[in-house]
Protein backbone atom coordinates (compact mmCIF):
# COMPACT_ATOMS: atom_id res chain seq x y z
CA UNK A 1 0.00 0.00 0.00
CA UNK A 2 1.36 3.50 -1.13
CA UNK A 3 1.22 5.95 0.86
CA UNK A 4 -0.75 9.54 0.24
CA UNK A 5 1.79 12.10 -0.48
CA UNK A 6 1.45 14.85 2.50
CA UNK A 7 0.46 18.23 0.96
CA UNK A 8 2.22 20.87 3.08
CA UNK A 9 2.18 24.52 2.89
CA UNK A 10 5.82 24.45 1.98
CA UNK A 11 4.74 22.51 -1.28
CA UNK A 12 2.49 24.48 -2.13
CA UNK A 13 5.00 27.77 -1.54
CA UNK A 14 7.62 25.52 -3.64
CA UNK A 15 5.09 24.56 -6.44
CA UNK A 16 3.60 28.17 -6.45
CA UNK A 17 7.20 29.69 -7.07
CA UNK A 18 7.98 26.91 -9.49
CA UNK A 19 4.53 28.19 -11.36
CA UNK A 20 5.40 31.85 -11.33
CA UNK A 21 9.50 31.14 -12.50
CA UNK A 22 7.87 28.87 -15.59
CA UNK A 23 5.48 32.10 -16.06
CA UNK A 24 8.45 34.63 -16.05
CA UNK A 25 9.97 32.70 -18.43
CA UNK A 26 7.26 32.61 -20.90
CA UNK A 27 6.98 36.57 -20.68
CA UNK A 28 10.55 37.02 -21.08
CA UNK A 29 9.82 34.86 -24.30
CA UNK A 30 6.57 36.58 -25.69
CA UNK A 31 9.08 40.10 -24.69
CA UNK A 32 12.03 38.83 -27.26
CA UNK A 33 9.59 37.94 -29.65
CA UNK A 34 7.86 41.01 -29.52
CA UNK A 35 11.03 43.49 -29.15
CA UNK A 36 12.50 41.82 -32.57
CA UNK A 37 9.35 41.83 -34.63
CA UNK A 38 8.52 44.03 -37.31
CA UNK A 39 4.69 46.49 -37.15
CA UNK A 40 2.34 44.91 -37.26
CA UNK A 41 2.59 42.30 -34.96
CA UNK A 42 1.72 38.54 -36.42
CA UNK A 43 -1.86 38.18 -35.38
CA UNK A 44 -1.06 34.64 -33.85
CA UNK A 45 1.68 36.81 -31.45
CA UNK A 46 -1.43 39.34 -31.14
CA UNK A 47 -3.53 36.44 -29.80
CA UNK A 48 -0.29 35.38 -26.91
CA UNK A 49 -0.07 38.97 -26.10
CA UNK A 50 -3.72 39.13 -25.22
CA UNK A 51 -4.03 36.13 -23.82
CA UNK A 52 -1.62 37.59 -20.87
CA UNK A 53 -2.62 39.97 -17.67
CA UNK A 54 -3.33 43.40 -18.98
CA UNK A 55 -0.30 44.45 -16.71
CA UNK A 56 2.12 42.34 -18.71
CA UNK A 57 1.09 42.77 -22.02
CA UNK A 58 1.10 46.95 -21.95
CA UNK A 59 4.77 46.38 -20.46
CA UNK A 60 5.43 43.63 -22.97
CA UNK A 61 3.96 46.00 -25.70
CA UNK A 62 5.74 48.95 -24.83
CA UNK A 63 9.36 47.89 -25.82
CA UNK A 64 7.92 47.02 -29.94
CA UNK A 65 9.06 49.39 -32.40
CA UNK A 66 5.54 50.38 -32.93
CA UNK A 67 4.42 51.28 -29.82
CA UNK A 68 5.17 54.31 -29.82
CA UNK A 69 3.40 55.09 -33.18
CA UNK A 70 0.75 53.33 -32.36
CA UNK A 71 0.63 55.72 -29.02
CA UNK A 72 0.64 59.01 -31.11
CA UNK A 73 -1.72 57.92 -33.50
CA UNK A 74 -4.15 57.65 -30.96
CA UNK A 75 -3.40 60.87 -29.80
CA UNK A 76 -3.54 61.82 -33.24
CA UNK A 77 -6.93 60.34 -33.73
CA UNK A 78 -8.14 61.69 -30.08
CA UNK A 79 -7.37 65.67 -31.04
CA UNK A 80 -9.59 65.05 -34.23
CA UNK A 81 -12.36 64.20 -32.43
CA UNK A 82 -11.46 66.88 -30.25
CA UNK A 83 -11.18 69.33 -33.04
CA UNK A 84 -15.09 68.00 -34.70
CA UNK A 85 -16.91 67.93 -30.60
CA UNK A 86 -15.48 71.44 -31.06
CA UNK A 87 -16.78 72.32 -34.33
CA UNK A 88 -20.35 70.74 -33.68
CA UNK A 89 -20.81 72.70 -30.70
CA UNK A 90 -19.08 76.24 -32.41
CA UNK A 91 -21.46 75.61 -35.26
CA UNK A 92 -24.91 74.37 -32.43
CA UNK A 93 -24.16 77.74 -30.73
CA UNK A 94 -24.19 79.89 -33.71
CA UNK A 95 -27.68 77.83 -35.11
CA UNK A 96 -28.75 79.14 -31.49
CA UNK A 97 -27.88 82.79 -31.69
CA UNK A 98 -29.60 82.20 -35.56
CA UNK A 99 -32.74 81.05 -34.02
CA UNK A 100 -32.98 83.02 -31.72
CA UNK A 101 -32.16 86.26 -33.75
CA UNK A 102 -34.40 85.53 -36.46
CA UNK A 103 -37.60 83.74 -34.53
CA UNK A 104 -40.52 85.36 -35.41
CA UNK A 105 -41.16 88.72 -32.66
CA UNK A 106 -37.40 87.97 -31.89
CA UNK A 107 -36.38 90.13 -28.88
CA UNK A 108 -32.86 89.10 -28.28
CA UNK A 109 -31.76 92.54 -29.78
CA UNK A 110 -33.88 94.25 -27.08
CA UNK A 111 -32.23 96.24 -24.46
CA UNK A 112 -33.46 94.41 -21.38
CA UNK A 113 -32.04 91.15 -23.24
CA UNK A 114 -28.25 92.46 -23.32
CA UNK A 115 -27.40 89.84 -20.23
CA UNK A 116 -28.85 86.81 -22.99
CA UNK A 117 -27.26 88.67 -26.10
CA UNK A 118 -23.76 88.54 -24.03
CA UNK A 119 -23.75 85.06 -23.32
CA UNK A 120 -24.22 83.95 -26.35
CA UNK A 121 -21.54 86.19 -27.71
CA UNK A 122 -19.37 84.61 -24.99
CA UNK A 123 -20.52 80.61 -26.17
CA UNK A 124 -19.68 81.60 -29.66
CA UNK A 125 -16.33 83.18 -28.44
CA UNK A 126 -15.30 80.38 -26.27
CA UNK A 127 -16.28 77.91 -28.78
CA UNK A 128 -14.46 79.31 -31.82
CA UNK A 129 -11.13 79.69 -29.67
CA UNK A 130 -11.57 76.06 -28.78
CA UNK A 131 -12.20 75.00 -32.31
CA UNK A 132 -9.55 76.86 -33.60
CA UNK A 133 -6.90 75.66 -30.57
CA UNK A 134 -8.05 72.16 -31.83
CA UNK A 135 -7.16 72.93 -35.64
CA UNK A 136 -3.86 75.05 -34.46
CA UNK A 137 -3.40 71.18 -32.88
CA UNK A 138 -4.21 69.56 -35.66
CA UNK A 139 -2.03 71.54 -38.00
CA UNK A 140 1.22 71.07 -35.82
CA UNK A 141 0.50 67.29 -35.51
CA UNK A 142 0.79 67.81 -39.63
CA UNK A 143 3.74 69.41 -39.29
CA UNK A 144 5.25 66.76 -36.62
CA UNK A 145 4.61 63.88 -38.48
CA UNK A 146 5.71 65.49 -42.05
CA UNK A 147 8.93 65.34 -40.73
CA UNK A 148 8.68 61.73 -40.05
CA UNK A 149 6.94 60.63 -42.93
CA UNK A 150 6.98 61.38 -46.59
CA UNK A 151 3.89 61.91 -47.41
CA UNK A 152 2.59 61.56 -51.00
CA UNK A 153 0.86 64.37 -52.71
CA UNK A 154 0.02 65.96 -48.94
CA UNK A 155 0.33 69.52 -50.23
CA UNK A 156 -1.61 69.02 -53.34
CA UNK A 157 -4.30 67.19 -50.43
CA UNK A 158 -3.76 70.54 -48.44
CA UNK A 159 -4.48 72.61 -51.73
CA UNK A 160 -8.00 70.95 -51.91
CA UNK A 161 -9.04 71.04 -48.46
CA UNK A 162 -8.04 74.60 -47.85
CA UNK A 163 -7.77 76.37 -51.35
CA UNK A 164 -4.83 79.26 -51.11
CA UNK A 165 -7.23 81.24 -49.70
CA UNK A 166 -6.14 82.39 -46.57
CA UNK A 167 -8.52 80.01 -44.32
CA UNK A 168 -5.18 78.53 -42.86
CA UNK A 169 -3.88 81.67 -41.36
CA UNK A 170 -7.72 82.88 -40.35
CA UNK A 171 -7.98 79.94 -38.35
CA UNK A 172 -4.46 80.61 -36.37
CA UNK A 173 -4.92 84.57 -36.33
CA UNK A 174 -8.70 83.92 -35.04
CA UNK A 175 -6.72 81.62 -32.22
CA UNK A 176 -4.03 84.11 -31.54
CA UNK A 177 -6.82 87.20 -32.00
CA UNK A 178 -9.19 85.18 -29.18
CA UNK A 179 -6.64 84.41 -26.69
CA UNK A 180 -5.18 87.85 -26.37
CA UNK A 181 -8.84 89.23 -26.41
CA UNK A 182 -9.56 86.71 -23.90
CA UNK A 183 -6.35 87.54 -21.93
CA UNK A 184 -6.27 91.22 -21.86
CA UNK A 185 -10.14 90.73 -20.81
CA UNK A 186 -9.80 88.91 -18.11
Amino acid sequence: MTSKPTFTKELWNELWKKQKEREAQERDRIRQLVATSEAPLTPELVQVIVNLNGEYSTEILREHPGFVLAERRSSYLGSLQIMNLSLDDLLASIANFEQQATAENATLFNYTNVEVLEGIKRRIQKELFATANAAASLVDHSRRVRTQVELPDYDDQLRTCFGANGLHDLVIGLRVLLHRDLCITR
